[in-house]
Parts: C-alpha cells; structure tokens; sequence
C-alpha cells in the first residue's frame, strides 16, 4: 500500500513514471501500484498519466527478456520503449552526488536516460 506522502504526490500530478526493475518481485509491485492507481481514478478527477519504465535490463540474462515481455503483454502501450540498461555508472553517480550525466556523460546509463526523455517527450509524457 502506498503512503501518504506517495498518495499526496499521486493526487498532486498529472503524470506517474514508475520504473521496474528487471526482476520477478519487481512485477510484483508493479502491477500493485497500477492497480492502486486504477483504484484511485475514481477520486482524480483527472487520472494521470502513466508509464513503466524497465530498469536494470541485462540483454544477456533471458530473465530480464522474460520480464520485458511480460510487462509488455500487461501494460502496452504504457510500456516505454526504451530500456534502462544494468551500468555501474548509474550505481556509483550518487555516492558522488552526481546525476549520471555529470558523473559519466558518455556512459550507456547517461544514454539510456536521454533516450528515455526523448521517448517521453515525443509522446508527450513530458514537455
């Protein structure tokens, strides 16, 4: 269940990412905040928004296929394209204090994140 700082934020906004990680649990919790979101419609006057952003994606590991695929057959269209991809540089950029565009702007986690706001942007998620 979510909090009340995370409902607050929900009745707040008008659009909700909610990244996944590339693990079986994580579906779990997924399809959780999405049924809480459906069940919240009822209040919003406007619901808002949504994506799913995978995260930790390995290409090797057929688990994280399995996963991609499905989410993909849940959530549709809802779905981002883009994958964020496992990257030792989006793990270290906060024990430096850094996004990880600062702290490793040609790393495949800085582009992985620009490629997802050029997703999010071309379908309108974000302005």
């Amino acid at each position: 269940m979510l909090g009340v700082l995370a409902l607050n934020g929900i009745f707040a906004c008008d659009r909700v990412l909610i990244p996944v990680s590339a693990d079986y649990l994580a579906i779990n919790g997924a399809l959780q905040v999405d049924k809480t979101l459906r069940a919240l419609e009822r209040v919003l006057k406007v619901p808002p928004m949504k994506r799913f952003v995978l995260t930790r994606f390995d290409g090797r590991r057929k688990m994280s296929w399995d996963i991609d695929r499905k989410l993909r057959e849940h959530f549709g269209v809802e779905m981002c394209e883009t994958r964020i991809s496992e990257n030792v540089s989006i793990a270290e950029s906060p024990a430096e204090s850094r996004d990880v565009f600062a702290h490793a702007p040609g790393s495949r986690g800085a582009a992985d994140y620009a490629a997802l706001l050029d997703e999010l942007t071309a379908v309108g998620f974000v302005d």
